[in-house]
This record gives structure tokens, sequence and C-alpha cells, in this order.
């Protein structure tokens, strides 16, 4: 504010006293009595640029020797300088906004001032305002449609808007980048209109496009969609709605699957019938349904017999099997799955062969009804049972296994279910089995070894369990007068009865097995060897089954 101004405002203040003296106002105190006052606003604002700034009073009855004073805090405005008027200098603001206070004092009299000084002013950018898109097209249905767009820098206080040049365009909005609209369904010729969108001088324009008018597809709805038979067979119907129907034409149904017959259609409903099924497979059908060009299928399944509909049917997917010969005419089958969720799982199945064999489970089915197949309720890992991950097992309680051995290429395909609890699982295996033999042992016998250890061992008895070609070895040797401590023996080891205290070196029969069954006769001979050892045995079991062998390497 310049000084002449201040003159002129000083100039009129006598005229406003005087008026207030004509109305009966005049409180004018007691001239003992000094009276100080603002005559200026209480708040002076400031751009960021800052600037000087005056304040306007009045003092009335002043004391001698008192002065008038004038504070502030803030260091961005200078020592008020006290004259006719206060004057300071705000400083120019290179942040936020800010406000300080003038406190001006005469004696015990004061009065204070605000100053508000506003923050720098941060250039923009001007805004932008575009489309995504130049062009929407839609088909002849009435649509829901959406244009987005792309708003940058925009404008306090301002807000966009859309409208469209055609009324089958309606229901436009712009809001948060996208503008909303709804064409209607077009019954004539294609068409096309306009949406201008707005944004305080800024504009743009999308063209939309609508199809021409199509007739509308027929559709077959059927309900359900499929259908399952037992066994036995039996009739069938179901729903049909044609959505869309063109005049003059009608629905027809037929199958080319030989048990499915009957096929009709009337009113709404196909009707059918599923024969019946005396198949060891499930076995899968349908019913095509033609209206015009449109066709729709009804899947029909019938289950195998057998098939029990209180079980849950599943896949073991297996990912080894290994083969152990539990006797002669014993075979363990060991199916492994790793399941992502449970881990792994292991299923045991023991087959009953007709007659001994040492190599492999023969060509065949096996079944529980023909004794193929044996079956027990012990949870262990030596039994017939359905594991999962280590843990509690359940019992097998019922099993069909179907085996095919390829020799030549030294491999088995094995398939089959077994019921387990509620849950009946089939599997397929294709490769090799770990344990089979595919080929007679040579007159040299097993001289392939997995392991050949001392399982235990007290005073004048080694126990050594060996196992190689799918094959497991359980011999005692008995050694005369010899100790817990006493490493193994070189000796001929013939095969013997039982006795308390060992008078001479043998094998003991009664204990000494080949895939658990007894051995009646024969020798092993133990040889020191630079190796460790060298053991060569020829022995017969109880079934009248001649074993050869040879091993070489420690007994550990």
């Amino acid at each position: 504010m310049k000084l002449r101004n201040l003159f002129y405002l000083l100039l009129c203040l006598p005229l406003a006293f005087t008026a207030c003296v004509e109305n009966g106002e005049d409180d004018t105190p007691t001239k003992k009595d000094p009276v100080l006052t603002l005559l200026s606003n209480a708040t002076l604002n400031f751009e960021a640029k800052g600037g000087d700034g005056y304040i306007l009073y009045s003092l009335e009855n002043p004391k001698e020797g008192v002065e008038v004073t004038a504070t502030c805090e803030a260091g961005w405005v200078s020592t008020p300088v006290i004259d006719e008027v206060i004057s300071f200098t705000v400083e120019v603001n290179d942040g936020d906004a800010r406000e300080t206070k003038i406190v001006v004092t005469y004696d015990t009299l004061s009065f204070e001032v605000a100053i508000i000084q506003a923050a720098k002013k941060v250039s923009t950018n001007a805004p932008v305002f575009e489309p995504l898109v130049d062009t929407v097209e839609f088909d002849c249905r009435e649509q829901e449609g959406e244009i987005k767009y792309t708003l940058e820098n925009p404008i306090q206080g301002v807000t966009e808007s859309a409208s469209a040049d055609q009324a089958w365009i309606k229901d436009v909005v712009a809001e948060q980048g996208t503008i909303y609209f709804t064409v209607e369904a077009n019954e004539g010729n294609a068409r096309e209109g306009k949406i201008t969108a707005v944004y305080g001088i800024l504009s743009f324009e999308v063209t939309v496009k609508q199809a021409e008018y199509v007739a509308p597809t027929p559709v077959i709805v059927l309900t359900p969609t499929s259908a399952e038979f037992m066994p036995e067979g039996g009739d069938g119907t179901v729903s049909y709605v044609v959505e869309n129907p063109v005049e003059g034409v009608e629905l027809t149904a037929a199958t080319t699957d030989e048990w499915i017959t009957n096929v009709a259609v009337a009113e709404g409903t196909l009707s059918y019938t599923v024969a019946a099924y005396e198949g060891d497979t499930d076995r899968e059908g349908k019913i095509t349904l033609t209206y015009g060009d449109v066709t729709a299928e009804f899947a029909v399944k019938q289950y195998r017999v057998g098939y029990d509909p209180n079980l849950t049917y599943e896949t073991f997917n297996v990912l080894d099997v290994k083969a152990t010969l539990r006797e002669n005419n014993v075979w363990d089958l060991i199916l492994h799955e790793k399941d992502a969720s449970l881990g792994d799982m292991w299923t045991r199945i023991s087959v009953q062969l007709a007659e001994k064999n040492t190599m492999y489970i023969p060509d065949g089915t096996y079944t529980v009804v023909n004794g193929g197949i044996l079956l027990n309720e012990q949870h262990t890992n030596y039994n017939s049972l359905y594991r999962i991950n280590f843990g509690e097992g359940i019992a097998i309680t019922d099993c069909e296994l179907t085996v095919a051995i390829d020799t030549e290429n030294e491999k088995a395909t094995l398939s089959g279910n077994f019921i387990a609890g509620s849950t009946c699982l089939s599997f397929t295996w294709d490769g090799a089995v770990d344990g089979f033999m595919y080929k007679e042992l040579s007159d040299e016998g097993v001289t392939s070894w997995d392991s050949f250890y001392i399982y235990s061992q007290w005073d004048d008895c080694k126990y050594v369990v060996a196992e190689g070609s799918g094959i497991k070895f359980e011999f005692y040797f008995r050694i005369a007068g010899a100790t817990q401590s006493d490493p193994m023996k070189a000796s001929t080891y013939p095969v013997d009865g039982w006795e308390w205290e060992a008078s001479h070196d043998f094998i003991e029969s009664g204990s000494s097995k080949v895939n658990g069954t007894p051995i009646s006769s024969g020798e092993v001979v133990v040889e020191e060897d630079a190796a460790g050892f060298k053991v060569t045995f020829d022995v017969t079991d109880e079934n009248g089954t001649n074993w050869k062998g040879t091993y070489t390497g420690p007994i550990e």
C-alpha cells in the first residue's frame, strides 16, 4: 500500500468518529485512560512473492514516557517499524503456505494482526484429454459399451462429460477414465453415431458402429446333458428347448451306438433305451440332436459289470513297481505312487501262483475269487495292504490283477484294480519290474547282489542276509566255539539240524531260508579273499528247488 493512500485513509478517520458522536455512540473513555485501537484489517494476506505491509492504529490519551511497540517471532517477517503507521516486510516464500502474527502493545493494552502468506506456485503442464480408441463396434444386439480415455494434469474444479448424437446410443456417462453407454438392439441396416467427450476447452470424438440385424442362431438346450446307467440298462428321458426357433424346421435325434435304441423326440422330451451290458469295462455313447444346421449331443455312460455305486473310483498313478518272492509260489508286488498332496503311497498285492516260479509272475488274471490274490488285514509292510505316507494302512478287500510278461524286452504289463476302504483304484504299468528275473539262472547261479551283510550275531552264530536278482537269502552260520565279537570264519558249512551248542561249523536248516522257504540240504563255503570273503553256496530248499551262487566282497 502506498503512503499517499494511507494519508487519505487517515483523513477519513475524524469523519468516522464524528459520525459516531452524532449518533449517540461516543464511548470515548476518560481522558486519563489511554486507548489503543487497530484501524486496519486483523488479517493481512500476502502472495508467495512477499512484499511490504502496513498496520494502521490510533492511540488516544497517551502517557508520558510510554511508547508503542510491535513484535513478530517469525524470521520471514522483518522487525516492524513504529511510526504513524506500523510497517514491515514479508520475504519471498519458496515453500508451503505459512502464517504468523504481529503483536502491537502500549503499556497494558495490545492487539494482534495475523500475517498469512501463500505457498509457492508450482507451474503445471497443460491437461491431456484423449481416447484410447477412435472407433468401437457392436453386433445387432442390445449391449453395454465402454470407451477408455486418458486425462492427465487435471484442473481443479473441472469435470469431464460425454454425449451421443444418436438416440440409440443412450445412458452416456464419463467418469474416472471411462465413458459408459448402451447401444439399443438394431433391427435394420448397419448404423453409426458419435460420442463426444468434453473437458474444459478440450474434447474428442469416438465413432460407434453397430452391425445390421441378423436373425439369432437357434440353440438346443438339454436338461440334463448326460446320463449314467448301471449294467442292467433301462429307459431314459431328457428335456430339450430350442431357443430362437425357425419356422418350418423340426428337431430330430439319432445315435450310431447300437446299444442305445428307441431314440425319439416329442413335445420337448427326448426318450431312449439303454440295453443290458455284460462287459468288464465302462462304455460311453451319445445321442445327436439336430435342428437345421445346429446340433447338440447328449452323453450316455454305462458302467461295467461289478461296478459299485457306493465306491469312489480313482486312478492309482504308478511310478515304479518292485516285486519280491516271498515263497516259491507267492510273490509280493509293491506299486508306488507319489501324490502331490499326500506324498508317497504304496499298494502291496500278494499273488498266489499255481506252482513254483522263482523268475516272475506268469501271464494271467489273478483275483480274490480264483485264489490268485491273497488278502489279509494286517497293517504292516509285509502283507497285502494299501498305505499312505507310511501311516496306518487300509486293508485291501478285493483285487484283480492281469499280468503279461515280455521276456525278450525284459518288461511286464500289469493292470487291474483294488478296493481299499470305500475307494476302488485302478492301475496300469508297462515297463521293467524291479525283482523279476526274465531269464533262467545260469549254472553259476546268483552272482549279482544288491546287499550281503551280517544282520545280527551272538555267541557261535552269525545271521547273514543277502539279496540279489529278486531273491532273498537268510543264512544262520553256526561256528563252533566262536564268540559274538569274533569275525566271520572261513570254513565249509554243511546244512544241518539244530544243536544247542555248535560242535562243528554248519548252516542251520531250520532258520536258513531262500525267499522264506527253509533250506533242507547242501553247503556254503566261506573263503578269505582280498576283497573280504568269497562265499559259494549250493543248497536245496524244502520245495526241492536248487539254489547256487557266488558272492565276493566284504561281509559287514
